[in-house]
C-alpha cells in the first residue's frame, strides 16, 4: 500500500511536470506579448517613431527658443529705453543742481524793501520746488538703477539657456539609441533594427549612435565566446594528461 501510494504520488508529479512542459511555450510567448505591448506603449521601438519623437522634441525646442529669443529682444529693448531714461534724468538733476536763481533783483528800484521781500519769497518757494524736484528725481533715478539691473540678470539668465538646451537634446539621444539597441540585442536575429540602421551616416544622428551601441555589444559578446571557446579546449586536456 505504501509503495503503490509514492508510486501514485510520482506519477501525479511527472504528470504535473509534463503539462508544464507543454503549456510552457505558449505562456511564455504570451508573457513576451504583454511585455512588448507595455513597452511598445512607453517607449518607440521602430526607427521611424524614434525619428517622430526627436522631430517633436526638435520643433518644440525651436518654438521654445524662439519664444526666449523674442524675451530677449523685449528686454534689451527695455534695458535700452531704460538707460535713456537714466541718463535724462541724471541731466535733468545735473541742471537743476547747477541752474541758476530764479530771482534777479535789478538795480535803482523805487521800493527796495518790497522788491526784497518778494524776490526772497520767490526764492524760497523755487528752493522748495527745486528741492522737491531734486527729491523726485533722485527716486526716480533709484528706480530706474534697480530695474536696469533687474534687466541685466535677465539678460545674463537667457544666454546660458542655448547651450544646455543642447545638451540635453545630446543626452536624450544617447538614451534613445542605448535603449533601442538593448532592444535589438534582446529581439536577436529576428530584429529589423539592425537592417534599418546599417545604412546610417554621420556620429550624431541617431541611428548612427544606435549602429555603434550595436556594434560596441556586439564586440563584447564575441570577445565573450572567444575565451569560453580557448577555455573548453583546456579542459578537454586535463582528464588526458591525468
Amino acid at each position: 500500500m505504501l509503495i503503490q501510494s509514492v508510486l501514485f504520488f510520482i506519477l501525479g508529479i511527472a504528470a504535473t511536470t509534463l503539462v508544464l512542459i507543454l503549456l510552457s511555450p505558449a505562456i511564455w510567448r504570451r508573457a513576451l506579448y504583454i511585455a512588448r505591448k507595455q513597452i511598445a506603449a512607453e517607449v518607440p521601438l521602430s526607427l521611424t517613431e524614434i525619428e517622430a519623437d526627436r522631430d517633436f522634441l526638435r520643433a518644440k525646442q525651436a518654438v521654445e527658443l524662439v519664444k526666449r529669443d523674442e524675451k530677449f529682444e523685449l528686454l534689451a529693448e527695455k534695458y535700452a529705453n531704460e538707460k535713456r531714461k537714466l541718463d535724462h534724468a541724471k541731466e535733468e538733476l545735473y541742471r537743476l543742481s547747477h541752474g541758476e536763481n530764479g530771482a534777479n533783483l535789478s538795480p535803482c528800484q523805487p521800493d527796495a524793501k518790497t522788491k526784497e521781500r518778494d524776490g526772497e519769497q520767490q526764492s524760497a518757494a523755487s528752493t522748495h520746488n527745486r528741492d522737491e524736484e531734486l527729491q523726485n528725481l533722485k527716486n526716480r533715478i533709484g528706480t530706474l538703477e534697480d530695474e536696469l539691473s533687474e534687466a541685466q540678470n535677465k539678460l545674463e539668465t537667457h544666454k546660458v539657456t542655448k547651450d544646455d538646451i543642447e545638451k540635453f537634446r545630446e543626452y536624450i539621444m544617447d538614451v534613445a539609441a542605448q535603449f533601442t539597441a538593448k532592444i535589438a540585442n534582446s529581439e536577436g536575429a529576428s530584429s529589423p533594427i539592425p537592417d534599418l540602421v546599417k545604412k546610417a551616416r554621420g556620429k550624431k544622428s541617431l541611428a548612427a549612435r544606435i549602429k555603434g551601441n550595436l556594434k560596441e555589444k556586439t564586440t563584447r559578446s564575441g570577445g565573450a565566446s572567444r575565451r569560453k571557446k580557448s577555455a573548453t579546449p583546456k579542459a578537454a586536456k586535463e582528464p588526458k594528461q591525468s
